[in-house]
């Protein structure tokens, strides 16, 4: 990849302070340039001047801010557009030969990038859309303009990468060109693995008895992420065993104390903590398990969460529904994952919690190797960016 220059065009998202976007944009970026390629990122950060370029980890950034009297078009966020004039120069002094483009609306205005200053379309694909049976009129008229971009965006696109099998398997009606499955993934140089005596002072610091068995949560209070669901099944949990320890690492603080408090789950067995992206990992090895639940839809059914693979680096069991993405295939046989529905017994649960050692934990790093590190898919990327 020594030739290649590579822009990242993410208008929109805060690669820097957003933990999944940090994990799936920057990070990418960032292994791309160990493999030679010149990389920038152009991104959105509410808190700095507009168009500022500067560097971080190797890894050339333009940093756009919004005006915050700026009010995008209903459906269609005009912002996008507003960052590539903003950033163009820096764009074009660049010249890129790939152009790396991620949701719908901005790889739209990407495509406008692409065809003033060339390179090659790099479309990350990231979900098949909504469910119909959960749309409003405003969800729907949203779906159809995102489509309508997805389409062109297809037409365009030298190459196509998709977070599932299945998700490959749906857009294949669409887009016949090069195309690959890249799963959400950690940056495996950051995963740092915590000694015993690590691990009991950061449980100390979160005030975790040192012998209690710790069941953890990653993540927002968002509706899509069961928040409630998971929650609910801790306070089942806890009830078969009071000595379990609940852990969240979130920023949702206080909605996570109202929704423990009206759900009924011990707050004395809470512990909660806010923490940076590069702070995720550290915590959760205080752990022995952690949960991930998402509904049985389409839009969980071809996706790759990147908590999966925080929690397998982290070296935890984890709890996860059947359906989510290519689960099933990946951690099916495994004895690091419990493959969790609503008739599952609370018995079994606590069985496999109390299962885990340290062979679970080298089995789940080892399937994050694999799957969910960048070295460990380096060949697909080579395509994406050939």
């Amino acid at each position: 990849m020594n030739n290649n220059r590579i822009l990242f065009y993410v208008p929109g998202m805060d690669v820097i302070n957003d933990g999944v976007y940090y994990s799936q944009v920057f990070a990418l970026a960032r292994y791309s340039a160990t493999l030679g390629a010149k990389c920038l990122i152009v991104y959105t950060s509410e808190k700095e001047a507009d168009a500022q370029k500067f560097e971080r980890d190797g890894v050339e950034l333009v940093r756009c801010k919004w005006d915050s009297s700026y009010t995008p078009l209903p459906f269609l966020p005009r912002k996008y557009f507003r960052a590539t004039s903003e950033a163009m120069d820096y764009i074009r002094e660049f010249a890129p030969t790939h152009i790396y483009v991620r949701d719908p609306f901005s790889g739209f205005a990407g495509l406008k990038v692409a065809k003033k200053v060339g390179g090659k379309v790099v479309f990350s694909r990231r979900g098949a859309g909504l469910e119909k049976s959960h749309r409003c009129a405003k969800e729907w008229i949203k779906e159809f303009l995102s489509r309508y971009m997805v389409w062109r965006i297809f037409r365009k696109a030298a190459h196509v990468n998709v977070v599932s099998n299945r998700l490959m398997e749906l857009e294949r009606r669409w887009f016949k060109g090069n195309m690959t499955v890249l799963q959400c993934c950690v940056m495996s140089e950051r995963q740092q693995i915590l000694t015993p005596e690590e691990r009991r002072m950061s449980r100390n610091e979160l005030s975790i008895p040192p012998e209690a068995k710790v069941v953890a949560y990653s993540g927002g209070m968002s509706s899509y992420q069961c928040i409630d669901e998971i929650i609910e099944l801790m306070k089942k949990l806890y009830e078969l065993d009071h000595s379990l320890e609940f852990l969240f690492l979130t920023k949702g603080q206080e909605a996570l104390l109202a929704k423990i408090k009206k759900i009924g789950l011990p707050a004395d067995h809470v512990h909660a903590k806010a923490c940076s992206p590069l702070e995720v990992t550290k915590y959760l090895q205080v752990a022995d398990a952690a949960i991930i639940l998402r509904k049985d839809e389409m839009v969980n059914n071809v996706s790759s969460p990147v908590k999966i693979a925080e929690y397998l680096a982290s070296g935890l069991g984890v709890i996860v529904s059947p359906w989510v993405g290519d689960v099933k295939r990946i951690l099916g046989e495994t004895n690091c994952a419990l493959l969790y529905r609503e008739n599952t017994p609370i018995q079994s649960v606590i069985k496999f919690i109390y299962g885990i050692n340290d062979e679970c934990r080298a089995v789940s790093r080892s399937i994050v190797s694999e799957n969910y590190t960048y070295e460990g898919n380096r060949n697909m990327i080579l395509k994406m960016f050939a």
